[in-house]
């Protein structure tokens, strides 16, 4: 009988069969990887030592290789350093700066580079240090040396120069060369200037004064060539003009010190001496000589020297006063008033004034400080004030500029010297006061030795100007006065004596034929009395005329100009005078004896005057 089977239930068997053998070779494979698991731990336990033993012996091998390449740079760089060692190690001067300059920058580089590789080798790396100091010091050294010499010779090395600054430069340490280049410099310029000042001694005001010997000048003269040369420095080695501004104040303070002392010394010694007066003049006219190059030739502003500067105007601005007070003083001193007393005192006073007006530009500065006229209103009063002074009124001159006060103060000055003498010569001496005519001589011959020292000075005539002029015109008028006082008195008995006999022949009964007067012809027909006052005019004309001739011939003029011009003055007054005499009466009837009384026609009486004035 067939065995029937349902399909489902084969299919189940199928795979359950299929299922109990997959089981089997799963438990047989994990069997199999259950060894192989132990024989891999077992393998690992095994060769894990070893792999250590391989990963040490590569990491000596990279320690050796870069021991190797350690040891092969520093051979490299042992060569390198021995190569700027023997370079550094040489003289500056034989090397070249610039060349020196930058193997010592190298070298520098180099340190820095190596320094943290080379921590074991502490030899190498500080005897290259000591090196590298070394040579730094070696360059300050030569910079010192260079910075510090002499105009010409540093100008020389102007190449080196910006070489020092360029070094300096690239270590970022610009402003630090500049202060060392302005220090040196500037110590450079005090020892110049010391060595002047030991030279010229230029605090020194003892001694008699001459204009430019007291070593102030050349002081000066020492502070600006020193300038000069630094700024010649500044722009032959191209470096920065503005540095003299720095620069310049080590100058200015070396000079200030020098000004200070002469300061102190004329504050309280100014009135000791007239040629005080002039030294202090004198060293203003270098503070300004100083402070014009400062402001327009090296473009510099000093607070330092402004007030030295305005010191020394404050002790200058009592000049004006004090020193018209001084030559009133020394007429006042003089105990007889005569020719040779006046004309020293004339002289001395005139020739300082001769020396002041040659310091235009300080005067100028100086009277700024002034107000018109103060220097003679100050308490007590100058003598001469109350006589006479010759200030003109109302001029059209600007009385408030510098320029019009100094040509004022000059004038006063003359002013003084010719009114104290006239003062002095209206005082009687002995029985007798001086003749009025003498006094006058005198007068104008102290004037014109006056006018002759202005003449020689340019800078005093320019000074007094127009209105200095006119003010010693105005003095010349009212000396010429006294002087002519006797040529005066006979044109006045002329002008008088023919009035006088016009005036009484108009009076009485006039005949028609009788010219009289002191105008018109001839005279004719004269009556008696007339005849008489013509004789007796005639005769104290003649006697007055001679005197005063005798009197003008005993004059000691000592100048031919003077002569001259004095002889001028008289027959101006005198010529015409007697013309008008001789027209009326020289040839009248007044007399048989004509030659007694009319001793001279008028081209002998012009002659006589050329003859003997």
């Amino acid at each position: 009988m067939a065995y029937k089977v349902d399909v489902d239930e084969a299919d189940v068997a199928v795979l359950n069969q299929n299922l109990i053998k997959s089981k089997a070779l799963f438990e047989s494979i994990n069997q199999s990887l259950t060894k192989i698991s132990k024989k891999s731990q077992a393998a690992h336990t095994t060769i894990k030592p070893v792999l250590g033993q391989v990963n040490k012996l590569t990491a000596a091998k990279k320690e050796v290789e870069g021991g190797l390449d350690l040891l092969s740079e520093v051979s490299q760089s042992a060569s390198q350093i021995n190569n700027f060692e023997n370079a550094l190690n040489n003289n500056i001067e034989v090397v070249g700066l610039m060349k020196y300059v930058n193997t010592l920058n190298q070298s520098q580089e180099l340190y820095n580079r190596i320094k943290p590789k080379f921590k074991q080798f502490k030899g190498i790396l500080y005897n290259f240090q000591s090196v590298i100091e070394r040579s730094e010091l070696k360059v300050q050294n030569y910079i010192d040396t260079v910075l510090n010499l002499e105009t010409n010779k540093m100008m020389d090395k102007k190449h080196e120069v910006k070489v020092i600054f360029e070094y300096f430069n690239q270590q970022g340490k610009d402003q630090h060369i500049v202060n060392k280049y302005v220090e040196k410099r500037g110590n450079k310029a005090i020892q110049s200037m010391k060595l002047a000042e030991h030279k010229l001694q230029p605090t020194n005001i003892e001694g008699p004064y001459e204009k430019g010997t007291k070593g102030y000048n050349q002081f000066t003269d020492a502070t600006d060539n020193v300038l000069k040369e630094e700024v010649l420095v500044l722009k032959q080695c191209s470096l920065p003009p503005e540095l003299i501004a720095q620069i310049s104040e080590y100058a200015i303070r070396e000079y200030n010190q020098v000004m200070q002392s002469l300061a102190t010394r004329l504050s309280t010694s100014l009135g000791a001496s007239n040629d005080n007066y002039l030294i202090l003049l004198e060293i203003i006219d270098n503070l300004l000589r100083v402070d014009y190059q400062l402001k327009h030739r090296y473009v510099v502003k000093s607070t330092s020297f402004s007030k030295i500067f305005d010191q020394f105007i404050a002790i200058g601005s009592s000049i004006f006063p004090n020193c018209i007070r001084s030559i009133e003083s020394q007429f006042q001193h003089i105990i007889q008033f005569n020719d040779s007393t006046t004309f020293g005192a004339t002289s001395n006073s005139m020739i300082q004034a001769k020396k002041m007006a040659e310091f235009k530009q300080p005067l100028l500065q100086l009277i700024q400080t002034r107000k018109p006229g103060d220097w003679i209103s100050e308490s007590p009063p100058l003598q001469y004030i109350a006589v006479f002074n010759s200030i003109i009124i109302n001029t059209t001159f600007d009385d408030k500029s510098p320029e019009f006060l100094l040509s004022s103060y000059f004038a006063d000055i003359i002013d003084c010297v010719m009114i104290n003498i006239e003062i002095g010569l209206k005082k009687p001496h002995g029985e007798h006061a001086m003749k009025k005519s003498t006094q006058g001589f005198i007068l104008l011959r102290n004037l014109f030795i006056a006018e002759q020292i202005i003449n020689r000075s340019q800078d005093l005539f320019h000074m007094l100007g127009s209105n200095g002029q006119e003010r010693i015109n105005k003095l010349k008028n009212r000396f010429l006065k006294l002087f002519l006082e006797d040529w005066s008195y006979a044109s006045y008995i002329i002008i008088e004596r023919m009035t006088l006999i016009a005036t009484q022949a108009g009076s009485g009964s006039v005949n028609p034929n009788t010219s009289i007067g002191t105008g018109g012809g001839q005279a004719t027909n004269l009556s008696n009395k007339e005849r008489e006052q013509v004789k007796e005019l005639f005769k104290k004309f003649n006697d007055s005329f001679e005197e005063a001739l005798t009197n003008y011939r005993a004059l000691d003029f000592g100048d031919s100009n003077l002569k001259s011009f004095l002889g001028n003055e008289v027959k101006k007054m005198i010529l015409n005078a007697y013309f008008k005499l001789y027209d009326k009466y020289g040839n009248s009837d007044f007399t048989k004896n004509r030659s007694k009384y009319v001793r001279w026609d008028k081209l002998q009486f012009e002659r006589l005057l050329n003859e003997k004035l």
